[in-house]
């Protein structure tokens, strides 16, 4: 067990205790839930074959996904910048090693220490993505892998936008996307969002993700490959946006 670091730097996020509670309000409602259901579903089959493989879960949360891998994975750690997320994972799995982290920061682990890192819908609360790229890469073996999870870029929240109106939250109708210019969205000097009216978010396309990943030299120095994997087709059938704007 271990919740060290919690210190505040005064920026804006999810070490904020408002806004962690409304990131775990969110986690226990029925989007959330189906959410997790979901990107289980495609995290599962590429997790590695030895069990006692070492895995980092980077922004874990409250600790879902971490708990769901220990129980095959125990050699999973999970990190995250807010202490009250951090405490509701010690909550429920207190054996398991979570530690408060800044992503953008100093990890505190070894170089080349971990076979897999996740960063499972994470990114777009980070500023420098490419200090985040970088640090998986310091910390992971040299065959290991990075597995990483984004909000598609081009139906995501500022692109797309899930409205249903007055008459249809009192019907209890399923919202509609919306889409919005992408152009004129890419063409923003600043990709920066405000969730909820409080905490950051960063819009980006996919090629700048991979962009990151290459300046972290995961191509060039471990000869890496690049997969793309297909998000579960029931998503858009199942997923209710309950909780989007």
């Amino acid at each position: 067990m271990n919740v060290p670091g919690s210190e505040n730097t005064g920026r804006k996020n999810y070490r904020d205790e408002c806004s962690a509670r409304e990131y775990l309000s969110y986690r226990l409602s029925l989007d959330g839930r189906l959410e997790t259901e979901i990107l289980f579903s495609s995290i599962a089959p590429v997790l590695p074959l030895d069990l006692s493989s070492r895995i980092l879960d980077m922004g874990c949360g409250d600790g879902w996904l971490t708990r769901k891998i220990r129980e095959t994975h125990p050699h999973t750690l999970g990190c995250d910048i807010s202490p009250l997320l951090l405490s509701e994972a010690l909550r429920r799995d207190p054996l398991g090693d979570y530690r408060a982290v800044d992503v953008e920061g100093e990890l505190p682990y070894e170089r080349e220490s971990f076979h897999m890192v996740l960063s499972v819908m994470m990114l777009h609360d980070v500023s420098n993505i490419e200090r985040v790229a970088q640090n998986a890469f310091d910390v992971l073996q040299e065959e290991g892998m990075l597995v990483v999870f984004v909000a598609n870029p081009y139906y995501s929240y500022p692109v797309g936008v899930w409205k249903r109106g007055l008459w249809g939250r009192m019907l209890f109708r399923k919202p509609m996307l919306f889409l919005r210019s992408y152009g004129a969205l890419f063409r923003k000097e600043s990709r920066k969002f405000l969730w909820h009216g409080e905490v950051p978010s960063f819009f980006r396309t996919m090629p700048e993700y991979i962009e990151s990943a290459l300046r972290a030299d995961f191509f060039s120095k471990r000869c890496a490959t690049f997969s793309l994997l297909r998000t579960a087709p029931r998503l858009i059938d199942d997923f209710n946006c309950t909780d989007f704007p």
